[in-house]
């Protein structure tokens, strides 16, 4: 009966969802194990098998929650599905410990040295034989070549450390193509060489970004995080368990750009609201969002009941407007500078009956 319930609640709202979202669109459930099982049916249902990205493990909670029996639960799921393959996602901001990665600088910019040599599964000759060839070094200088020369004398093969012969990550034809961006280099003060790729911080103009992976954690998406700010953004505890702002922005820059919509029809205390301005903010872009709440009464022995909201949907557009407001705080200094300002304002709709 109990799970019932939920689905026959949840089936219409993902259906209706998939019909919304654009060819290009993508959709995000959050949800903890309780459910998991029957919303991964139903999203195969909904949008097809086919268009399942990954289940997500988002680590909300590190000290875990103690009210389950046998395990203290650290962690929410996240289901993301596309609705076709024409989803081209985005990524995520280079961390700001990765950064100090790249601490080499040329004429170009700014870049880290990688290993030529492929490690992990497949990386033995035997798997891709046509990805094992010698490379020659010019040691005075460690450009690379793929022919040996009277410069460049050093021959580098794939050898993994316990003497099994590897294999590179490259071909013959993209090394021939980007020869200019690899470098031999000896390895610890002997005179075995090895050949190294020089990885870029920037390309175009842009600094480059990453993939997120399938445990997605820090001390930004902590629920004891959000539940923090959001009581210091609103002046009291007036909505239990919010979703990080931090984790919500990073997904809306993951899939979105430019004035791309954002929906959310769990709208909650408006968190997905915030994290859409917030990631405009950081990036520049105009995306809208529109949050849908139903009208749920507060309980009057709630502190939000005290400090005069009746509705949920009026903490989330109270929120709204403090946020508006944290935002130009943040850009005060520069807003004078700005001809066009940030549209951070929204529309606020009930809905009526019909006539």
């Amino acid at each position: 009966h109990y799970h019932s319930d939920w689905l026959n609640m949840m089936y219409p709202r993902l259906f209706l969802a998939r019909n919304l979202l654009r060819k290009d669109g993508v959709v995000f459930v959050s949800i903890d194990d309780h459910e998991i099982h029957n919303l991964k049916l139903i999203m195969d249902e909904v949008f097809g098998e086919e268009n399942f990205i990954a289940d997500v493990v988002v680590a909300s909670n590190m000290k875990g929650r103690n009210d389950k029996r046998y395990i203290a639960t650290a962690h929410e799921r996240l289901l993301i599905y596309v609705k076709s393959p024409e989803f081209e996602e985005r990524g995520l901001d280079l961390p700001e410990t990765r950064l100090g990665e790249f601490s080499e600088q040329d004429s170009i910019g700014k870049y880290r040295f990688l290993g030529l040599r492929r490690r992990g599964g497949g990386d033995t000759r035997e798997a891709r034989p046509n990805m094992f060839f010698p490379l020659y070094v010019d040691p005075s200088n460690g450009s690379v070549s793929l022919n040996q020369s009277d410069e460049h004398t050093i021959e580098v093969i794939p050898l993994k450390s316990d003497g099994v012969e590897g294999r590179w990550r490259w071909g013959k034809t993209t090394v021939e193509n980007r020869i200019q961006s690899l470098v031999g280099k000896p390895v610890n003060g002997t005179e075995r060489y090895d050949v190294f790729e020089k990885d870029y911080l920037e390309t175009d103009g842009e600094i480059r970004r990453i993939k997120p992976k399938s445990i997605m954690m820090g001390t930004n998406y902590s629920t004891d995080g959000a539940t923090k700010y959001l009581k210091e953004l609103m002046g009291g505890p007036y909505f239990n368990n919010p979703k990080s702002v931090p984790f919500l922005t990073d997904l809306v820059k993951y899939a979105t750009t430019g004035d791309d919509i954002v929906l959310d029809f769990f709208a909650g205390s408006g968190t997905t609201g915030e994290s859409v301005l917030t990631a405009n903010h950081e990036d520049g872009a105009s995306r809208n969002f529109i949050l849908v709440q139903v009208k749920e009464n507060i309980e009057e022995s709630a502190p939000a009941y005290e400090a005069g909201y009746r509705f949920i949907s009026d903490i989330t557009r109270d929120r709204l407007k403090k946020t508006s407001k944290r935002i130009l705080g943040l850009q005060s200094k520069i807003f004078d500078e700005l001809k066009d300002k940030p549209d951070l304002g929204f529309k606020y709709y009930h809905l009526s009956k019909s006539n």
